[in-house]
This record gives structure tokens, sequence and C-alpha cells, in this order.
């Protein structure tokens, strides 16, 4: 259900003609503008001044700064879930994935002609209503959160299952999954994984093709793992994270080498991360750490449950932290999630579910024959 109060959207464009075009389209809509302006600067004073339920961004100038956008935003305590506007998102990858890093909510391509901008605005009208409803359930999320701390009733813990012990069992694989809010989610957790992790790490996260490679060479930037857009043929290991490719499904093989196929998408989405979920769990078997972060939709969901079939391990973000919690609650509900950890503590989750290689795991020399398991369920 939607509130009966009209949606207050700001809106910042570069140019005059694109602010009148937005403005006037949202207002036959029912959405009230609360105001339009020029600059990241404007922007930033324009949300605090006004509080939208969210601010739609031009990426195209040069002053359109994504970056500073959110930053500003986060400076001056304000939380104002923002929607990208591109011109040609081909184009534009980096800048559009900075500002997703950084925490923006999604992305849309401005109508680039005049007989496609009614179903521009539609489009953008549902994305204002998703990200509209995201605030206020991170904010429920945050209060519950807050409440459960006070009493002491927080927990990390949402199994009862024992984990594994790498020290003892073995290092495990890592798949993490994520879609929308998934970049911000990523660009805290990657960066704090240590050098060597497990027998490695694959990651879904639903974005178009060429921005899962922008996406890898920003948190390889950043990260002690290598970060890279899988292209099919590598093999997995622990010094590098490999990123399904946008527009692309990408599976394991037994010798736990890299697969990536374009065969038709699934439900709308290819990569889908049921397809690298479900290969993972019957490769590796109980040695599968599943991580789910931020994103919207049941994707992930049946994989999870194959997870839980074959003994592996299921690590959650909790909602609190989370710009969308529709995947992880999804999880939770299912009662699939062994671990519902915060943001700021999903790296140390990870590395003790998954091992560490140094002094006290050294790194075997038939390390190669380790990685494939028996398909049978654990």
């Amino acid at each position: 259900m939607h509130k009966l109060t009209p949606l207050r959207v700001a809106v910042a464009d570069h140019e005059p003609f694109m602010r009148r075009l937005l403005s006037e389209s949202l207002l036959v809509r029912g959405i009230e503008v609360a105001g339009t302006v020029d600059s990241a600067e404007a922007a930033i004073e324009l949300c605090g001044r006004s509080n939208p339920d969210a601010l739609l961004f031009d990426l195209v100038a040069d002053n359109m700064d994504g970056v500073v956008l959110m930053r500003g935003l986060r400076e001056a305590g304000l939380s104002t879930p923002v929607i990208l506007l591109g011109g040609n998102l081909r184009a534009g990858h980096y800048k559009i994935v900075d500002a997703l890093i950084e925490g923006a909510v999604d992305f849309i391509e401005r109508p680039l002609a005049f007989d496609t901008v009614r179903v521009f605005v539609d489009e953008l009208i549902t994305r204002i209503r998703v990200a509209s409803d995201l605030t206020k359930a991170r904010k429920r999320a945050l209060e519950l959160a807050e409440q459960q701390e006070l009493h002491g009733l927080m927990s990390v813990l949402a199994s009862t299952t024992k984990p594994r012990d790498p020290s003892r069992d073995g290092p495990g694989a890592v798949v993490i999954v994520g879609s929308l809010g998934g970049c911000w989610s990523l660009s805290h957790l990657i960066p704090a994984l240590p050098p060597r992790l497990g027998l490695g790490t694959v990651v879904v996260q639903q974005l178009p093709e060429g921005f899962t490679s922008a996406l890898a060479d920003r948190l390889d930037h950043y990260s002690v793992l290598g970060v890279k857009e899988a292209l099919g043929g590598e093999q997995l290991n622990p010094g590098t994270v490999y990123f399904a490719r946008g527009g692309s499904h990408l599976r394991i093989a037994e010798d736990a080498k890299l697969l990536v196929s374009v065969a038709e998408p699934i439900d709308g989405l290819r990569p889908r991360a049921d397809v690298t979920v479900s290969n993972a769990a019957r490769i590796f078997g109980d040695r599968l750490s599943l991580v789910v972060v931020s994103g919207m939709g049941k994707d992930g969901l049946d994989g999870a449950r194959e997870v839980k079939e074959r003994g592996g391990w299921i690590i959650v973000e909790e909602e609190s932290t989370a710009i969308a919690s529709g995947t992880p609650r999804a999880i939770i509900e299912a009662k699939l999630a062994d671990e519902v950890v915060p943001l700021g503590g999903l790296a140390q989750a990870v590395a003790d579910a998954a091992g560490v290689w140094g002094t006290s795991m050294p790194l075997p020399s038939d390390y190669a024959s380790t990685l494939s398991s028996p398909e049978s369920p654990s």
C-alpha cells in the first residue's frame, strides 16, 4: 500500500529543458516536485530543506558529480534515496558505478527521443515508489535493531547448526549475491576481506553488461584481494574475487574453472544468481558459504535451498544495514540463514566460514585437486 499523500521528488539536472520536462511529466502523474536545481551542491541544499522522498540526479554534465552528491548528503545527515539519470549509459559506466558504490539506489537512462518520454516517466515513477518504500523499510529495520540492542536481544547467529571449522575441516568456497543496493554493500565487504580467502570467491551482482567490469575495477583498486570480471576459463583461486559478467550466466566446472554462458535470461535475469549458487552447491557441498547482501526480489532463494540441502553455510546481511532488504528477508523468512550479520561484521563472518590462507593454513601443493567435491549432498 502506498501512502495517500503525494510522493515528493526533487530534480537535479543540468539542462533547463529536462528540468521542465521532468517536473511537468511528474506533476501530471500526481507526483509533487519539491524543487529543481542544476548542481550537486544545490541538490544537497534542496534535499536538506525539502526532505523529498527521492532525488532524481542527472550525471551528464561535469558539475553533476554523483560521488560529491552522495558524500555531501551523508555529511549533511541526509538519507534521501537517489535515482541516477544517465545520458548514454554505455558511456557512463564508471560515473554510475562510483555513485552506486557511494549509496545511490538506482539508475535509468534519460529518454533519447521525445516519443519515448511517456515510457521513461512510467518506469521512473515505478522506481521512485520503490526508492521511497526502501527508505521506510530501512527506517523500520533501524528502529527494530536499536530496540533489540537496547534490550540485549541482538544476535548474529540465526541457526542452531554448528559452523564448519576451516582449520579442521579445510577451506571453503564463497559465493556472494546482491542486486539493488548491492554495490554499497560490496564496497564495504570486499575491501575488508583478507588477501587469500578460502578456495576462492565469486560474486553475482545484478548490473547490465559493462557495469560489472567497472565495478570490479573500482573494487580491485581498494582491495587486497584481486577483483576481476570473469571472462571464462579462469581457475578459482583464494587470491581473486570473480564477478559474474553482466549479460552472462556464471557456472563453475568440476575442476573449479569458471564457465561463462550467454544462454537465455531466466525470469529476465542474466546473470541469474540461482544458476551460480545451485551449481556451486553441487560442486562444493558443505564447503560452500553463500553470502546474501542488499537486493530486491528472490533470485538466490532457490539456490540457497540447495546450499542448505548439501550442508553449506548461509550468511545474510542484516536488514538495518542493507539499502534493499527484500532478498535478505526472503532467505531469513525461509529459515535458511545461519548467520544474520550487519554490514560491518560481514567480512569477519565470511573469513571465519571460508578460512584464511596464511601461516596457520598453508596452501597445499596439490591445491587444484582439492577444489572439487562429489556432487552428492553432504
